[in-house]
């Protein structure tokens, strides 16, 4: 996939966040040449679409996207708030053995946030992800 393709597909996509984070999600997979989860982990322990963890203080989440070691990730629809899916990130975020990048996206905006910032596998993911968003023409 190419940047101007991504950028047309989800700048004109009126998907629910249901219908189209998976797809978005391997769609910047093939955009940065990344593998995509079912890929890299086919069993799913390490990188895989809705990771499970209970929440502090009771009740289950569910990351959309979770990578052991670098990531959890967040879809929202558009126009929803990205703040209000950080905190429901972070509520999980210990279970979800603490990832040091908290990632909240609804299609062209994606806000990453680095959670430990003297970890250099972090600071790799936080470099890719954002020139992939400047690349793409995409969020803040």
């Amino acid at each position: 996939m190419i940047p101007s393709v991504f950028v047309r597909k989800w700048s004109d996509s009126q998907l629910r966040e249901r219908q189209g984070s998976q797809e978005h999600f391997l769609d910047l997979c093939a955009l940065l040449g990344e593998p995509t989860p079912a890929t890299d982990d086919p069993l799913g322990e390490r990188y895989c679409f809705e990771r499970g963890a209970q929440e502090i203080g009771g009740g289950d989440g569910w990351a959309d996207v979770w990578r052991r070691g670098c990531f959890g990730w967040e879809y929202k629809g558009k126009h929803k708030d990205l703040n209000a899916a950080l905190r429901q990130l972070q509520a999980y975020a210990l279970n979800l053995e603490n990832p040091p990048y908290l990632v909240v996206c609804h299609g062209a905006h994606h806000r990453p946030h680095q959670l430990d910032e003297h970890d250099l596998a972090a600071d790799r993911t936080a470099r890719v992800l954002g020139l992939s968003i400047r690349r793409v023409g995409g969020g803040k």
